[in-house]
């Protein structure tokens, strides 16, 4: 029986795996290093899988568990901080922080479209959910959004009076 473990902390960061229900574990090749703060598994039949980091991007998992890499579409030093995928598991939507401000971006293949931008700076995108014929996002700014065109036009469903943090410690 096969288990996923991620790490972060000093000396032990990384994306960990094992094959025999947790007694030893393995870092999953070329992960070494990642700061990860997220994974997402795709809708079935699909094995593969994300790994969202702290400055260092959005990473992909084969199905074969034997392949790691980098989704180049999305910023290298991006911070992700949501992912969520359409029903059919071919488009991908990662919320990150890059430049000051967080960014909604559709991921189909190796293509990426940015669909929404917090209008102000230093706030970020912190949960997506997407279901059929619309995606739902918070933003720190604390609004709710909703799209039901694919995140072409937005409407606010909600907003509370104060922004919305999200603390993550620093690396000391």
């Amino acid at each position: 029986r096969s288990q996923i473990d991620v790490r972060s902390s000093d000396g032990d960061a990384g994306l960990f795996v094992s094959r025999d229900g947790g007694e030893t574990w393995e870092a999953f090749q070329g992960s070494e290093g990642l700061r990860a703060r997220i994974i997402h598994f795709g809708p079935l039949p699909s094995s593969r899988f994300y790994l969202g980091t702290l400055g260092q991007g959005l990473w992909r998992i084969g199905g074969d568990g034997k392949t790691f890499e980098r989704a180049e579409a999305i910023y290298s030093d991006a911070e992700v901080y949501a992912i969520a995928s359409s029903s059919a598991g071919n488009v991908l939507y990662v919320a990150i922080f890059q430049g000051g401000r967080g960014t909604l971006m559709r991921l189909e293949g190796e293509e990426a479209r940015e669909r929404y931008t917090v209008p102000l700076a230093n706030y970020g995108i912190f949960g997506v959910v997407v279901g059929a014929r619309r995606i739902s996002i918070a933003s720190g700014d604390g609004g709710f959004l909703e799209s039901r065109d694919d995140g072409k036009t937005w409407e606010v469903i909600s907003r509370t009076p104060e922004g919305i943090v999200l603390i993550i410690p620093q690396k000391q």
